[in-house]
């Protein structure tokens, strides 16, 4: 039997992407702007189904200034 904080042991799971409404919020970027750089192709995204998703690499990126 494990101890009951066994589960809070765990590392918490990276996140892989982000829908463009929720950039705003981790980067401080206006939401215009994360569109515009969506069009322009600095933030890296794709259509999955009808939802538009951009890699958190890509953010990170972007954040690191490359």
């Amino acid at each position: 039997m494990q101890p009951e904080n066994a589960k809070s042991a765990r590392p918490p799971l990276k996140r892989l992407s982000y829908r463009p409404k929720e950039i705003p919020a981790v980067t401080g970027i206006g939401l215009t702007r994360v569109w515009e750089l969506i069009g322009d192709g600095t933030l890296e995204s794709r259509l999955v189904g009808k939802t538009r998703i951009v890699s958190a690499e890509s953010v990170e990126r972007l954040v690191r200034g490359e």
